[in-house]
């Protein structure tokens, strides 16, 4: 988020489902469940026919399931990441919980290479790597996630993206910018008239004539159809959250 829109950054869905192409190498188990960790264990992998894979996803990993998510990640435990503890050989338990698989589609076995290719959507917090471990674990052998790519993450889900080098480089990069109310849309909308948006950014609380449909914070919008930032409402009353200001860019 660039400008005004770093104000509603806390605001966006956190919990937004995740879209990733992967592949699985089947055989190789490292310290990090990927193919860049140290490799603790080499096995020879049984034969196995696409029909058992896609019979794995199917019913064992599709819908809610329970990981362990991976020693080596980010998650935190005593203000410090769970990498921190396991590069320093320091055994940390982690709980398990529970994640959503939406779909799994496009799976592939490539039996020369003894890898599993496929696209997953799945909820926040899901740890494709430990899918991977736990897929092979499934078929008889070990595994490690060898290539990961995520296609987006909603609300974006068909948006086209760009590297970080195209929007460097390009002569007029706003163009690659989404309007601030794109990760705004699980939030209701009420659109207002001027002279309430103006109170409102003064950090007025003011009344409305038209009671919103549901009580709790709404995306404001002026009767242009403009986005002016995030109110509470409750019954005709408007109370301030997060206001534009009057001269910004509608973009994060």
């Amino acid at each position: 988020a660039v400008g005004q829109a770093r104000k509603f950054i806390q605001y966006t869905q956190s919990q937004a489902n995740k879209c990733y192409q992967a592949t699985v190498q089947l055989g190789l188990q490292t310290t990090t469940s990927d193919i860049t960790g140290e490799i603790l264990d080499q096995q020879t992998v049984p034969p196995l026919e696409l029909q058992q894979i896609v019979a794995a996803f199917t019913n064992l990993f599709s819908g809610r399931i329970t990981q362990t998510p991976p020693i080596y990640s980010a998650l935190k435990y005593q203000g410090k990441p769970y990498y921190h503890y396991a590069r320093r050989g320091i055994n940390i338990p982690i709980a398990s919980r529970e994640v959503t698989i939406h779909q799994t589609e496009a799976i592939q076995y490539d039996t020369d290479t003894q890898q599993i290719h496929f696209r997953t959507l799945v909820s926040a917090g899901t740890y494709i790597r430990t899918l991977a471990v736990d897929l092979a674990q499934s078929l008889g052998t070990i595994g490690c996630l060898s290539a990961l790519h995520r296609c987006y993450v909603s609300p974006w889900d068909h948006a086209e993206a760009h590297t970080v080098d195209t929007i460097i480089h390009a002569e007029h990069n706003d163009c690659y910018l989404q309007p601030i109310e794109s990760a705004l849309g699980h939030i209701p909308k009420i659109t207002l008239d001027d002279t309430t948006i103006t109170r409102l950014m003064h950090g007025l609380q003011s009344q409305i004539s038209t009671p919103a449909a549901q009580a709790g914070m709404h995306c404001i919008f002026s009767a242009q159809g403009k986005f002016q930032g995030l109110a509470d409402v409750h019954n005709a009353c408007v109370t301030v959250v997060k206001m534009l200001h009057p001269d910004a860019n509608h973009h994060d």
